[in-house]
């Protein structure tokens, strides 16, 4: 599944052309269409960028990410939530202070 993920997300990134990503799906060497758009509108933008520079007197930088599903009623599979999140952790040595 990585493999197809990436085929198809680096094909619609590089070239924008849906029909290429279609095509593909349907015989198996791609994720579909609906599955790069699901993708693209459940990834979190920012209008700030995340700016590594910040980090670079930090002694280890570690990006941590977790799920959360919730299944309020299950039998019938309506009002369930899933949740992604990540966040950046910079542990910098004593008398260092971030500059972000």
């Amino acid at each position: 599944m990585p493999l197809l993920f990436g085929i198809g997300m680096e094909l619609h990134r590089m070239y924008a052309v849906t029909q290429v990503v279609q095509q593909l799906a349907r015989c198996g060497f791609s994720i579909s269409l609906d599955d790069v758009t699901r993708y693209l509108l459940s990834v979190m933008t920012s209008f700030v960028a995340w700016n590594p520079k910040g980090v670079e007197s930090s002694q280890l930088t570690h990006f941590v990410a977790d799920n959360v599903d919730h299944n309020i009623r299950t039998v019938d599979s309506h009002e369930i939530f899933h949740g992604m999140g990540i966040i950046c952790v910079s542990h910098f040595g004593p008398g260092v202070h971030a500059t972000c």
